[in-house]
């Protein structure tokens, strides 16, 4: 499941590399802005950045590079991200965290009108290059376009569609926009970034908060913030180049909005869901509580807690073990040392079969459930109290809201239940049946 999870997680949105270009619709433009004081034979590189979309995997945005030259012919955006199915091995790639994509170069007039009619937001900045510094950005993007260079290892957040496109900017300015951000620290991390981009989507944001460790808390600085395309084109915007003269300059010689979206937009900050997950895990400790007590009395209850204490205990036991094994035997370094893993544990695993067990013959609980309960709850709290140390400070409240009060309530249900100790056939076995 955890893996599941995280394939959500994929911060560039993208077609298989093998799937035709998407047909232009009558209604969405296909031609390019006008160039600049009329210079239609020369040539253009420009960023081209896209909003969110409606999937799962559009929600962090996509950018691309846009190359018209009229001498060539060439009027595509290089782009990276892009992922086949049919690859061969792609499965066991991705569940071993060794995900292979590529980069692809697409005509821009079907680029285009393909974001427009996914209502994706579209800017486009002519950036201000020298002659020279074109005709790099041009053959570095062919070479790169070339059944022996477009795969790549695929990183989350360290090396994706958006970092891809800061590095071929920065290698073309000798290194500058590097120079100018890797040094300034923000206060987002990469974890804040991802909330703010899945809150839409509550099932995406509960899933990536419980499968990402604690390595993406940690402090972001501007360059390192360039995962996000629109991060990218942020620091394109306000970068500034001293010319020969001495002089700053803008990079950015002409900007463009070619669409505006209507329905997808990014949230300017982190949701405060606190109090909903809080709720949802006080809800399950009462019904737990409340149906553990009236059950000794009522069989209908016992099966109202064997259900809702079995299928927490199930899929927090199955969680965790799904964290762990990211953690132990696959290259997803976005999930490893995930404190999650204090309280969605696998040390729960055996406690769905002993519930179950007590529910089905009229005895209560005996003393390895009770055993098994109080791991989980102890290791429950461990994993709260442990928070004031440095380096396990994961920022995961709306986890522990949730499963810390279930996993108290059936640990303390457990061992203060009348008759837990009782033997077989006792007269307590009568008064529950």
């Amino acid at each position: 499941m955890a893996l599941a999870l995280l394939a959500a997680l994929e911060l560039c949105p993208v077609a298989r590399a093998e799937d035709p270009p998407p047909t232009a619709p009558t209604a969405a433009p296909t031609t390019a802005p006008a160039p600049v004081r009329g210079l239609e034979r020369e040539m253009t590189i420009s960023l081209v950045t896209y909003g969110p979309g409606e999937a799962a995997w559009e929600r962090f945005g996509h950018n691309g590079i846009w190359v018209r030259d009229p001498a060539f012919d060439i009027d595509r955006i290089f782009s990276f991200g892009y992922f086949d199915f049919r690859q061969a091995g792609f499965f066991l790639r991705f569940l071993r965290g060794r995900m292979l994509y590529s980069m692809e170069g697409r005509e821009a007039a079907y680029e285009l009108a393909s974001y427009v009619s996914a209502d994706r937001s579209i800017w486009i900045q002519e950036l201000s290059l020298t002659d020279p510094e074109k005709l790099a950005v041009r053959d570095q993007l062919l070479q790169m376009d070339t059944d022996q260079n477009r795969h790549y290892r695929y990183d989350y957040y360290a090396d994706n569609c958006s970092t891809r496109i800061r590095d071929v900017i920065d290698r073309v300015l000798d290194g500058e926009l590097r120079k100018k951000t890797e040094n300034e620290m923000v206060e987002a991390t990469y974890r804040s970034h991802t909330r703010r981009l899945t809150a839409m989507d509550p099932w995406l944001y509960t899933g990536l908060l419980v499968g990402l460790g604690n390595p993406i808390d940690r402090p972001l600085s501007l360059w390192g913030e360039m995962f996000l395309p629109g991060k990218v084109r942020e620091r394109v915007a306000e970068m500034q180049r001293t010319g020969p003269d001495g002089r700053e300059t803008p990079l950015v010689r002409y900007e463009h909005e070619l669409h505006l979206s209507s329905r997808f937009f990014e949230s300017e900050r982190p949701p405060g869901m606190q109090l909903r997950y809080l709720a949802v895990g006080m809800t399950l400790a009462g019904l737990i509580g409340l149906s553990g007590i009236v059950g000794g009395y009522r069989k209908w209850a016992r099966w109202v807690f064997a259900t809702v204490a079995g299928s927490w205990t199930a899929f927090a036991g199955v969680v965790g073990a799904g964290l762990a094994m990211l953690w132990l035997f696959t290259d997803h370094a976005t999930s490893y040392g995930n404190e999650n893993l204090f309280f969605l544990t696998p040390l729960a695993l055996p406690l769905p079969g002993l519930i179950l067990l007590d529910a089905f013959r009229p005895r209560p609980a005996g003393r390895l459930a009770i055993r098994v309960a109080a791991a989980v709850a102890i290791s429950s709290l461990a994993g709260l109290v442990l928070q004031i140390l440095p380096g396990l400070d994961q920022v995961n409240g709306e986890v522990i809201a949730t499963a810390l009060p279930p996993n108290l309530a059936l640990a303390a249900l457990l061992w203060f239940r009348p008759g837990r100790n009782a033997p077989p056939s006792t007269e307590y076995d009568k008064k529950r049946e």
